[in-house]
């Protein structure tokens, strides 16, 4: 006898409780001939029927349309699958979506689960994964590099970060910064709202401080006093003029005298007269001469003129003649004396403070004089 098999797949779909039933695959064994029996039974082939179901998962995200992982595929949100119950896959996100100056942060799934997970499915399901959204915050100041006051914690500028939607965040400026020489004064806020105040994030924050500029002033002088400002340190708005002049003038003493040429600034060894430009910071320093007195003395004859000479200068004087006659008695010059002590009929002394010197003569026809009359000491004067 022969015997042929006969198999096929017959797939039916239905659904029961939500669920989405598939009815699958059945095998047929066929005869060629009937059993010998009694030759009229219709023969009846077994039929093989198994049943397995599928169910439908849907996974998405709070806000809509950011990309999720499933299975290690990179999806756009919102995905449904139909699945077979009892199967396994992994879920997972990518965290953070940025887009311009806006970003999605993950904050959680639906089923309590972390970031990234395994799911068995045991029936139609719906997996959320939540998002947080986020804005880009950036706030400077000019000049840059100051420093900030953001929540109670000093930041230099610029401040960059990401802030959640719907948080409030306190702002404060300084007072002033001070840097070497410099002020940074009287701060602004590009929003307008004042030097202390609260920001709510509703979108991105691009804010700056911007500080008016001060420079120092500084006025000094070797002798007397000078000043700027009642109240110094004298800060003065960059390119303002400042004034400045002498509140007291020097002390002259018998030999020495003081004599005011003006005013230098710096930088840039700079003459102004009694006010400059503050478009940095300045030190301006009164110029005076210091003059010296010089006495000059002669017993006899005549010597260099007395005078004023700059401190420091070397001055050079001398006797005008080496003899000199009054009344018919002719005097012969021997030595300087006072301040500086020298045979030399032309000396050079330093004005390093007041000077006195007298130019001594002596007697040069002594008495005795002509030959053979009596020998004594020539007299000095």
């Amino acid at each position: 006898m022969h015997e042929e098999s006969l198999r096929g797949v017959l797939v039916l779909i239905f659904f029961m409780a939500g669920a989405l039933v598939v009815a699958a695959t059945f095998s047929v064994a066929a005869e060629t001939e009937p059993p010998p029996n009694d030759g009229e039974t219709p023969h009846r082939a077994p039929i093989a029927l198994s049943l397995m179901s599928v169910v439908n998962v849907t996974v998405m995200t709070e806000p809509p349309d950011l990309e999720i992982l499933v299975d290690d595929t990179r999806l756009r949100s919102p995905q449904t699958f139909l699945w077979e119950n009892g199967s396994v896959h992994a879920l997972g996100v990518v965290s953070p979506q940025t887009f311009g100056s806006m970003r999605r942060l993950f904050t959680a799934w639906s089923d309590g689960q972390p970031a990234e997970h395994y799911v068995t499915v045991t029936g139609p399901a719906v997996f959320v994964a939540t998002f947080r959204t986020e804005y880009a915050v950036s706030i400077s100041t000019v000049p840059p590099g100051l420093d900030l006051t953001i929540d109670d914690v000093r930041y230099p500028a610029p401040f960059l970060d990401w802030w959640a939607e719907g948080a409030t965040h306190g702002l404060s400026l300084d007072p002033s910064h001070f840097v070497g020489e410099i002020r940074y004064s009287n701060a602004t806020w590009s929003n307008g709202l004042p030097r202390q105040h609260t920001v709510t994030v509703s979108g991105p924050i691009s804010l700056t401080a911007t500080y008016q500029t001060y420079y120092l002033l500084t006025v000094e002088s070797p002798v007397g006093s000078a000043e700027s400002c009642v109240s110094a340190p004298c800060y003065y708005p960059e390119g303002a003029r400042a004034f400045f002049n002498l509140t007291s003038g020097p002390i002259n003493t018998a030999g020495t005298r003081y004599q005011f040429l003006g005013w230098v600034a710096e930088p840039g060894n700079e003459t102004v007269y009694g006010s400059v430009v503050m478009d940095s910071a300045k030190h301006v320093t009164g110029v005076w001469s210091t003059q010296h007195y010089l006495s000059v003395e002669s017993t006899h004859g005549r010597a260099s003129p007395s005078g004023w000479y700059e401190a420091g200068q070397n001055v050079s004087i001398s006797v005008e003649s080496i003899e000199a006659t009054a009344a018919g008695q002719t005097w012969r010059f021997e030595r300087w004396s006072g301040s500086i002590n020298s045979t030399a009929p032309q000396i050079t002394l330093l004005m390093d403070g007041p000077k006195t010197v007298t130019a001594n003569s002596v007697d040069s026809e002594p008495p005795g004089y002509p030959p053979g009359g009596s020998t004594t000491s020539s007299r000095r004067s």
